[in-house]
């Protein structure tokens, strides 16, 4: 994936995010808040998924906040470990 294609599915990904919560709030407080309410802040690092990837011994081949990168590290092999 391009640098400009993995921007876009961030994007997109922050878009629903932000759709979502703005979604629950709403049921959960009963406050509308606007989807790009949220534009422009950054998720601190410890609030974001961390995905493993477990081979069938149980071993983990990869780990890492960053889906896109882990699916290029692993279709590469693993070289970039």
């Amino acid at each position: 994936m391009t640098e400009c294609g993995q921007r876009e599915a961030k994007d997109e990904e922050r878009a629903t995010l932000s759709r979502a919560v703005a979604r629950y709030v709403q049921r959960a407080a009963g406050e509308s808040v606007p989807a790009d309410a949220w534009e422009g802040i950054e998720v601190p690092a410890h609030l974001l998924m961390n995905f493993r990837v477990i081979d069938e011994a149980g071993r983990e081949l990869a780990m890492g906040r960053d889906l896109a990168a882990l699916k290029a590290q692993l279709e590469s092999g693993g070289k970039d470990r």
